[in-house]
């Protein structure tokens, strides 16, 4: 077992020469045995209460470090405890690459739906390599065979190689059994997942203050007591302010907060902002105005947020705050993050790093992007005769040489029949036969290129051929013309360069028109040579439009629009400023380095911190979701080089914190996290009638799916499955309530689970918990549950179900035929007939919504 320290015999040991040991989160792992993971006071005599203010940084950081190290016990302790139910994968090849570090290849996960040999290695997975599939903590050690911990140092989507492939660590060398040749395993071995630390390790590593400077916000908060106070100062607001709140429909408390939040960036000292508020408030819509005023005032900001959800959230209200401005470009904000869990679909698209250094990639390459497409479309432009030609020749040889190789083949065959026709007859006689099949062949194969060349179908004449070349670069040009002006970084491009790519764009369509209504060549050599005498030029757009118009049919058009477009491709071939990034990496690095606006999780933008930003750093913090972001974890961003303003938005009432340690979530009998059958047939026949007025309707609705516990989401998952994957105006989004923090949707359908005859609701007496899934609906929202076990509950639950009997809202199950007959298929499905007796205990409320408007009112229900 690693040794334990105080904060002081840790201080001092951190003065010593030996940093290896604070590396990496998983040494500490590695360290436990399995009765450190499971002994629940490991730590307890280490941990010390945490003051309000610190002597110095230093300290303050170390007092963080053993509660983590508790909380990652936790975790895999709680991970060990469902250890049979745990995913795994068979690893089917092991290639040795450094130290202790190995090469794995698995095998494909299996798609059916209760297996659990489906896991898929990412970066710092904490798996059990174990030779036998998981089934009890015990077999762990059987056979003499000891387990083995490994940490996935990088997975397959984590960099170049294939999503079958990963590289693991270990702490120590073991033996296995491979075939010499092939490094293939002679003998079974599995990796089975615990769980992940990625986040953990990242905490772990920013509390390394040699690492990581300080923070002024941080020294003023933790070390001098000096936080600035979170209520409103009344500001003067300046024209930028009305400008961007004449288009915004604020109210006083959100502008009042906009304009403290701005005021503060003008002033040189370091500033903490505080805007709370409780649910239906508008603070994510404060949030994205804020960051809208941020942008017009060219200011380097990072939005974070403790879930993906709440992030999303704020980067898709920013998004459409921006869309909506003539003045502000989505090329100045940026999302990260892991895309599978964001969800991100086509229009978040835009904005997402992974999918923006993606699109400038192409644009960037110099063989193949938009400086490459430049130079050729000015070449056919100028020599579009010796192009011609060079066409015609290339025709010839690729001709010539198939037609060789047709010969070729004939003569072959001719041959092969000459040396079966041998014996019958005379030698005279056969190399007569082979001299005339040569000549014929050899007339044949003259008379195919002549044809083919001289007008057999395939030759372009020379108006076909340059519009078919000008058509092809004409598409690659607006392609990455459009990647420019939606994904790099606006500041990088000159005003000129700017009025340029848009001059071009209008160009592209006048040449397109102008070579598509001519198709005389002879006509098209004169106009596309350089030399033509013409009267004086046109230098504008607007002479040029205007020319086109008034003369219904000129040989000049095709001129004027010809010399004009090649000015401005030369002068943007000019102005155009395109970093040497050829790689994934690279581009992504150089996009975070000028964006104005940065978007991620908490934990993400740990990422940030290896970026160079000192030619200009990021200015201001804003974190949403702040109560429910651990102090620990808020390090991430705070220590960000640069910052000098953080803004905190939250509310006390939602989600706190989640730490592990000591307690543990309600289980059932089997060790498994709760979930209610029946109440996840009435979710699946409620969103179907959703579904189908939705269509009726021909209006959009996005609904989502509550509920306190993960067996039931899944449940709701496996039963709706993909039934409305491919409707674009009708989403469904299942999440548990942690999920959902931060977000909105149109309609909320809130499953609760519990249902007993005690009243026990397990941590669904939670206010926070309770506060964050009622909150989440737009305009309507329905509550599935038990009547009875809510109203004896002891809790606010009890006023909640007394609400809606006051309102006409609580409704029995039977009152609608299709949802019982739903209810009845689910009960029989999972052979609880006696429920069915007891059928009065199904209860179903909320008014049916006819139709969906947007008036705000919320209905409930409850079962």
């Amino acid at each position: 077992m690693m040794n334990d320290y105080s904060i002081k015999e840790f201080l001092s040991f951190k003065g010593k020469d030996d940093k290896q040991e604070r590396r990496d989160l998983a040494d500490t792992v590695f360290s436990w045995t399995l009765k450190d993971i499971f002994n629940r006071n490991l730590y307890k005599n280490k941990i010390q209460k945490i003051p309000k203010i610190f002597p110095s940084f230093e300290e303050y950081v170390t007092y963080f470090t053993i509660p983590l190290m508790e909380e990652t016990r936790a975790d895999m302790c709680s991970a060990l405890e469902g250890f049979s139910h745990a995913s795994y994968i068979e690893i089917c090849r092991l290639d040795h690459a450094k130290d202790n570090s190995y090469k794995i290849s698995v095998a494909n996960p299996v798609k059916e739906t209760n297996s659990r040999e489906n896991y898929v290695p990412k970066e710092a997975d904490i798996v059990i390599l174990s030779k036998d599939k998981p089934k009890h903590i015990s077999e762990l050690s059987r056979n003499g065979w000891r387990y083995t911990v490994a940490i996935i140092s990088k997975g397959g989507k984590d960099g170049a190689m294939s999503d079958n492939d990963a590289i693991i660590r270990v702490p120590h060398a073991f033996s296995f059994d491979l075939h010499l040749s092939t490094n293939r395993l002679n003998e079974p071995l599995f990796a089975v997942f615990l769980f992940n630390i990625l986040t953990n390790n990242r905490i772990w590593k920013m509390l390394d203050f040699n690492s990581f400077g300080s923070s002024t916000i941080i020294q003023k908060g933790v070390m001098e007591n000096k936080m600035l106070s979170a209520s409103i100062v009344q500001s003067v607001p300046n024209k930028d302010f009305v400008n961007a709140f004449s288009r915004w429909n604020l109210n006083d408390s959100q502008m009042n907060a906009i304009i403290d939040c701005a005021s503060a960036r003008e002033q040189l000292a370091s500033s903490l902002k505080l805007i709370w508020g409780p649910p239906g408030t508008g603070k994510t819509n404060t949030i994205s105005m804020l960051l809208t005023l941020m942008l017009i005032k060219n200011c380097r900001t990072v939005t974070c947020a403790p879930t993906n959800t709440a992030v999303v959230e704020v980067a898709s209200r920013l998004l459409r705050l921006v869309e909506d401005s003539s003045d502000l470009f989505q090329s100045d904000i940026v999302l990260f993050g892991n895309k599978d869990r964001m969800r991100i679909d086509g229009n978040l698209s835009k904005i997402f790093l992974e999918d923006r250094a993606r699109r400038l990639l192409e644009c960037f390459m110099p063989h193949t992007g938009i400086r490459y497409c430049i130079s050729s479309m000015i070449d056919i432009l100028n020599n579009c005769e010796r192009h011609y030609e060079l066409y015609i020749n290339d025709l010839k040889r690729k001709d010539e040489e198939r037609r060789v190789l047709e010969l070729g083949d004939q003569l072959r065959r001719v041959s092969i029949m000459g040396d079966q026709c041998r014996e019958v007859m005379e030698d005279d006689l056969f190399g007569e036969a082979i001299e005339m099949s040569r000549e014929v062949m050899d007339d044949k194969c003259t008379q195919l290129v002549a044809d083919d060349v001289g007008g057999g179908g395939e030759l372009m004449s020379l108006s076909e051929y340059v519009k078919t070349r000008f058509d092809a670069l004409a598409k690659d040009l607006k392609y990455f013309i459009e990647i420019f002006l939606d994904d790099f970084p606006r500041a990088l491009i000159s005003k000129k360069a700017l009025g340029e790519m848009h001059d071009i764009q209008t160009l592209l369509h006048i040449m397109e028109d102008l070579l598509q209504h001519d198709s005389n060549a002879d006509r098209m050599k004169m106009q596309l040579k350089i030399d033509v005498l013409s009267p004086p030029p046109i230098t504008s757009i607007a002479n040029l439009q205007d020319f086109i118009t008034r003369k219904s049919f000129s040989f000049f058009h095709l001129v004027y629009a010809r010399d004009l477009f090649l000015e401005k491709l030369e002068l943007l071939s000019g102005q155009l400023s395109i970093p040497d990034k050829f790689d994934k990496h690279g581009i992504e690095e150089f996009v975070l380095q000028h964006v104005h606006s940065v978007l991620c999780t908490a934990s993400s933008s740990f990422k940030l911190h290896g970026v160079d930003m000192k030619h200009r750093p990021l200015e201001v913090l804003v974190v949403d979701e702040a109560a429910q972001l651990k102090e620990s974890e808020s390090l991430i961003p705070l220590l960000l080089p640069g910052i000098k303003h953080v803004v905190l938005i939250g509310d006390e009432y939602q989600l706190p914190a989640l730490v592990k340690s000591k307690g543990k979530e309600t289980t059932d009998k089997h060790g498994k996290s709760l979930r209610n059958p029946i109440e996840a047939a009435a979710v699946v026949h409620i969103v179907k009638k959703l579904f189908k007025e939705s269509v009726n309707l021909r209006q959009n609705l996005v609904v989502g799916v509550v509920s306190p516990y993960n067996a039931q989401v899944k449940l709701i998952q496996e039963k709706l499955g993909k039934t409305y994957d491919l409707h674009d105006g009708f989403k469904v989004k299942v999440r548990s309530i942690d999920g959902f923090q931060g977000g909105e949707e149109d309609i909320i359908i809130f499953s609760t689970v519990r249902s007993n005859s005690t009243g026990s609701i397990g941590f669904l007496s939670n206010i926070n918990r309770t506060n964050v899934a009622l909150t989440r609906a737009k305009h309507c929202l329905y509550i599935i549950g038990n009547a009875t076990t809510l109203s004896k509950s002891d809790s606010v639950w009890q006023k909640i179900v007394f609400d809606a009997k006051n309102r006409s809202c609580l409704f029995k199950s039977e009152d609608d035929k299709d949802l019982q007959n739903a209810i009845i298929r689910a009960v029989i499905e999972q052979d609880e007939l006696e429920d069915i007796i007891n059928f009065d205990s199904l209860h179903i409320s909320s008014p049916k919504p006819k139709g969906f408007n947007k008036s705000g009112s919320r209905g409930k229900k409850k079962n």
